[in-house]
């Protein structure tokens, strides 16, 4: 650093200290060497090469060995960075601590609620259940990949030539779900968990009428699927039909069935319409989607600031992507109400971990190229950021993958990454999903 002996511009002018105990600034704007910047505290860095937004200068010398900080987390380990130096896998090697220490005594306070008489209402669908959907769809559910094929071509033709909103304005689509899972697997968990997750599907309150779509003579056939629902205690109130590929003479007499089916829920699925209930019915899925180093100060913080009014409110949070705490698990477990939940946290953490080795997955190799360029270097400063979504209110529990949390307020889990988790996010467990990229929030 040098003394103030020459005009410089003001640190906050081309980049960001994002937390108080951070050693690198985050730069906002492309700089290029030779600059000088001021920072807060007095100090002058003179920036020593040209560094793209996203990227990252040390503010002081960091030491070889000891961490490089972001967030008032380690991001990395310093290979030696002198102040003004960029920060680049030259410089700082990815190894940070992993952390698993539990309080034993740990407790964190519920969060401070806003009164009743203050919270706000939405427009919503109450189902028979008393549950509240945000969306109203009519949904085609193939109970295996043998079904799949016409499963999507019934919701697309329906969606084409059926539905229209100015026909059906209470109707949010036909949309399928067709997947590759349910015949030609092992029985345990890979039937367990597909049961589970299309069980789920079909009981959504998003979701006003179902199609179950088999081929006949798969693992995850009807019955199957059925008796599943039963031992669940599941008994689904709302518009459904059942249809059998090989039952019904084949594929395009398959289609032609779900097309009359859903020519026939169509006005019935319509019949639902919006009430106004309370915020606290609400749940919000978070999700992020073309990261870059400003998504972790920009974006997720201010969904984070959405998520603690709505756990204020009454409401549920889920923010899943497990690979994306990793570097930043702590910082969830440390938030949970108590100890075992913390616990939780890591569990969810490690058996991941353990199960994506299995298929030689590494999860350092997260980031993608454009994740890269943007400032994520590695997974630790992405997951940082990432777990912003979830705002400031401490942990209520860890869900399991296609399993509805268990209560109300901030809920981490159901494993996998961006695609992986997409049964358990995208219309499985919440009403309300928003993505914190630069494209604008998707509901689903």
């Amino acid at each position: 650093m040098e003394p103030i002996t020459k005009s410089c511009a003001a640190l906050d002018e081309y980049a960001v200290v994002v937390h108080a105990e951070d050693n690198v600034a985050v730069v906002k704007k492309p700089v290029t060497a030779g600059l000088s910047v001021r920072l807060p505290d007095g100090p002058v860095v003179e920036i020593r090469a040209d560094i793209a937004s996203g990227h990252r200068f040390a503010i002081r010398d960091i030491p070889q060995g000891t961490y490089v900080l972001q967030y008032g987390q380690p991001i990395g380990t310093s290979l030696e960075i002198r102040s003004g130096q960029a920060v680049t896998h030259s410089n700082m090697s990815d190894e940070v601590p992993v952390v698993r220490d539990v309080p034993e005594g740990l407790f964190n306070p519920a969060p401070e609620y806003i009164p009743e008489a203050e919270q706000g209402t939405f427009m919503g669908f109450r189902r028979a259940d008393g549950r509240v959907g945000t969306r109203n769809h009519i949904l085609i559910i193939p109970t295996s990949m043998c079904a799949s094929h016409e499963s999507l071509q019934i919701s697309m033709m329906a969606e084409f030539n059926l539905y229209s909103r100015e026909r059906f304005p209470n109707v949010d689509s036909v949309c399928a779900i067709p997947h590759n899972k349910g015949c030609g697997c092992q029985d345990g968990s890979p039937v367990e968990v597909l049961l589970r997750v299309l069980s789920n599907y079909a009981d959504h309150p998003n979701v006003g009428g179902v199609v179950l779509l088999e081929l006949g003579c798969e693992k995850t056939n009807l019955s199957v699927l059925e008796t599943y629902l039963q031992r669940l205690g599941r008994k689904l109130t709302k518009p459904m039909v059942r249809i059998g590929i090989q039952q019904v003479g084949g594929t395009q007499a398959a289609i032609q069935a779900g097309l009359a089916a859903v020519t026939r829920m169509l006005p019935e699925v319509n019949a639902t319409q919006r009430v106004a209930v309370p915020v606290n019915e609400l749940v919000l899925g978070v999700k992020c989607g073309g990261s870059d180093a400003f998504s972790g100060i920009s974006a997720n913080p201010s969904l984070g600031y959405a998520s603690d009014l709505l756990v204020r409110s009454g409401g549920t949070v889920l923010i899943t992507e497990v690979p994306e705490f990793c570097g930043a698990e702590h910082v969830l477990a440390h938030r949970a109400k108590n100890a075992e939940t913390a616990r939780a946290v890591y569990r969810a953490v490690d058996w991941f971990k353990v199960y994506a080795a299995q298929w030689g997955a590494k999860l350092g190799e997260n980031p993608s190229p454009g994740n890269i360029t943007g400032g994520l270097l590695n997974i630790t400063i992405k997951s940082l950021g990432a777990i912003a979504k979830a705002g400031t209110t401490r942990v209520e529990g860890v869900t399991d993958y296609g399993t509805p949390p268990a209560g109300r307020g901030l809920f981490p889990g159901g494993r996998g990454s961006n695609r992986g988790c997409l049964h358990h996010r995208s219309r499985l467990d919440h009403r309300q999903c928003y993505c914190s990229c630069d494209q604008a929030g998707f509901q689903q």
